[in-house]
């Protein structure tokens, strides 16, 4: 059955190559996971401010360290913290704070309105908008000791036995209710509405890059043999779950982008980008010579690229480069995309927030008190969060 969107929540599509029809869903959340939807793309549907924002408030959410935030319809903040997940209305006031040993990954929120979390001890936690605990499931491969998290730190996470290295999923919610997650170096786990945990894939296939959800319903992860990208169907009784498979050399620290026609863009940490097409096949791969910090798709189906060194480069739809332009010292926070096509990326070295717009000119530039610690991401009024490696969260408009 097809959903009409009422007129309030229709949006105009720009005429481009690719053409994507969002219908309502359970949640309309602006920012509902890690890299913003299913896909990964890191493009908001909201707007950045068109003139310099400042902050508007300030929220420690831990003395240690807090992930990047997501932000729910109601305008409710979720942020992961070393003591769970806080919840914080619009204005900054911390709601509750659930009892979980500590985030690993950037929380999701469900179709349902509740908020799932990868936590340091190995669990796959379901919490509700009111902050109770509804479901934890121990993931294979949990480590036997917390990991220990410096500020600023990214994954891999290193736990106290210093030959055991672990990298968590962060959570996928599925249409149906189910939820991906687990670890990636040992396997990913389904995890059913009714709180069963179910192995996906065995760790020998999985890795190192977050997982990201076609349109069509297929899985995209990364495989350790060879270095591949696979599709696969997120359906743990299949006996048979793998579509295709595609290799693009080495995948750690990889990003996966699911693209509209149900191929991959993957960002390479080496600084490679390759396109494959729907069945695997590499459309192209273009190359920038120096590693990358991350990648967001836009609407018209180009990417932006940061690069380390402080570049920032658009890669049309067909690999070619658009142009570039360089902001600051270094970054390795994936840029955010808005509605209209601006980049907002965050120097990590300078404590800069710098707006960018789809020409590949400066828009504004915002100096912070301290380095960005996570990505940023946008409210429905266009609102930024962004937290910082001191643990403290912005609010910016």
């Amino acid at each position: 059955m097809l959903v009409v969107p009422r007129a309030s929540e229709a949006r105009r599509l720009s005429a481009s190559r690719y053409a994507e029809i969002t219908l309502p869903t359970a949640s309309a959340a602006p920012a509902a996971m890690a890299a913003i939807d299913p896909q990964r793309t890191g493009r908001s549907t909201a707007r950045l401010p068109a003139s310099t924002p400042r902050v508007v408030w300030s929220a420690p959410a831990n003395a240690t360290y807090g992930t990047s935030a997501v932000v729910a319809a109601d305008g409710t903040i979720y942020v992961g913290t070393g003591d769970g997940v806080a919840a914080l209305a619009p204005d900054g006031r911390q709601l509750w704070m659930s009892p979980l040993l500590g985030a690993a990954t950037t929380p999701a929120i469900t179709t349902d309105g509740d908020v799932a979390v990868t936590t340091l001890d190995g669990q796959l936690c379901i919490v509700s908008p009111a902050g109770t605990v509804r479901t934890r499931v121990a993931l294979r491969g949990a480590p036997t000791s917390p990991p220990l998290r410096r500020p600023g730190m990214r994954t891999p996470l290193r736990t106290r036995a210093p030959s055991m290295l672990v990298l968590f999923a962060a959570p996928l919610p599925l249409a149906d209710g189910a939820i991906v997650g687990g670890i990636p170096a040992t396997g990913l786990h389904v995890l059913t509405p009714e709180g069963e945990s179910s192995p996906l894939l065995a760790g020998a296939e999985t890795s190192y890059a977050v997982p990201a959800m076609t349109l069509d319903g297929m899985l995209l992860v990364t495989s350790r043999r060879g270095g591949s990208v696979l599709a696969i169907r997120p359906d743990p009784e299949d006996p048979s779950p793998e579509h295709w498979r595609a290799d693009v050399e080495e995948t750690f620290g990889a990003t996966l982008i699911a693209t509209p026609d149900g191929g991959a863009a993957v960002m390479l940490a080496d600084g490679h980008l390759v396109r494959l097409r729907p069945g695997g096949a590499v459309a192209w791969r273009t190359s920038f010579g120096v590693p990358a910090g991350g990648a967001a798709m836009a609407a018209d189906g180009s990417y932006r690229v940061l690069l380390n060194g402080g570049a920032l480069v658009s890669v049309a739809a067909d690999g070619s480069e658009r142009w570039r332009t360089t902001f600051g010292a270094n970054a390795w926070i994936a840029p955010l995309l808005d509605a209209d096509g601006v980049t907002l990326v965050a120097d990590s070295d300078t404590p800069t927030l710098v707006a960018i717009d789809a020409a590949g000119h400066d828009r504004w530039r915002v100096h912070l008190g301290q380095a960005a610690g996570g990505r940023p991401v946008l409210g429905a009024d266009g609102t930024i969060y962004l937290p910082d490696t001191g643990g403290v969260l912005h609010a910016l408009r």
